[in-house]
């Protein structure tokens, strides 16, 4: 007889099967999606950036008004024994500060294999989100919300149409960001540009670890405004985000980008990045 596997998930100083791990159906989480999420990526229970992760988890608390629990300062120790319980030397992490009527906030920790979240691919395509908009003005774009309907709509519109992503516009109709990711733009000249977080954009980890590393390779990068016709004559375009890194993007709208292929560029900040995190 096959040996069940245990699932282990950490919910306020436990660790507990998964069965036994619930939160209450009155928690602001549950009926407003009221908290917050980090999704990390863990290689033999260490987190790359763990630090500025919590640090934005902590600047969203303030936003919504959230305690966060003593015991996120343990965040390093508890990932630790989660990858150890669940035997997963290379996983996908979600942490998450729910709102409870009682607690606070609930702090959470999932841990699965990120075989199973990850597709592998080289590259992916595009299409720009027609139903669904980023409010830059909204203090929600700053964080990384349990509220996630507007993305999740994006997303499932993306992948109607055949695509990978979808690349959210805001108000004003610029580029804003990704459903799960950042978006870069490399110009004819050679310019990396992403879009400011006045733009409504996420202010992402691998986003700024990707604009350090661009600029030790002498890049020139920019944070500035970009129009849909700027992706029509890009050379290379590239999204990021924790889990995948850094992602190629050879199609959007059905339009190739460069020569459809791994733009030199992205894939030296590719390497650059994959050795980065493999130090």
């Amino acid at each position: 007889m096959e040996k069940m596997v245990r699932n282990y998930i950490y919910l306020d100083g436990k660790f507990l099967p998964e069965n036994e791990a619930k939160v209450s159906v009155f928690s602001g989480g549950v009926l407003y999606g009221e908290g917050l999420f980090e999704t990390m990526r863990a290689n033999h229970g260490q987190v790359f950036r763990l630090e500025e992760h919590l640090a934005r988890l902590k600047k969203g608390a303030k936003v919504l008004g959230l305690k966060v629990p003593k015991d996120l300062e343990n965040s390093k120790q508890i990932i630790q024994q989660l990858v150890k319980l669940n035997n997963l030397p290379d996983a996908y992490l979600r942490l998450m500060l729910i709102r409870d009527e009682k607690k606070g906030a609930s702090l959470v920790f999932l841990c699965r294999d990120i075989k199973n979240y990850l597709k592998k691919k080289t590259s992916w395509t595009c299409v720009i989100v027609q139903n669904i908009r980023q409010n830059e003005y909204s203090p929600l774009s700053r964080i990384k919300s349990l509220n996630y309907l507007p993305m999740l709509l994006a997303r499932k519109e993306a992948e109607s149409k055949g695509t990978n992503e979808g690349i959210l516009l805001n108000t004003k109709g610029e580029i804003c960001e990704g459903t799960r990711t950042n978006i870069f733009v490399i110009t004819e000249n050679g310019i990396l540009n992403t879009p400011p977080i006045e733009c409504g954009c996420l202010s992402g980890i691998t986003r700024k670890v990707v604009m350090e590393l661009a600029q030790r390779l002498k890049l020139e990068v920019r944070k500035e405004r970009i129009k849909t016709e700027d992706l029509k004559q890009a050379k290379e375009v590239f999204l990021t985000n924790s889990l995948i890194g850094v992602m190629p993007v050879t199609k959007i709208n059905r339009q190739i980008i460069g020569n459809g292929r791994i733009g030199l560029l992205t894939w030296k900040i590719k390497q650059t990045y994959s050795n980065l995190i493999g130090k």
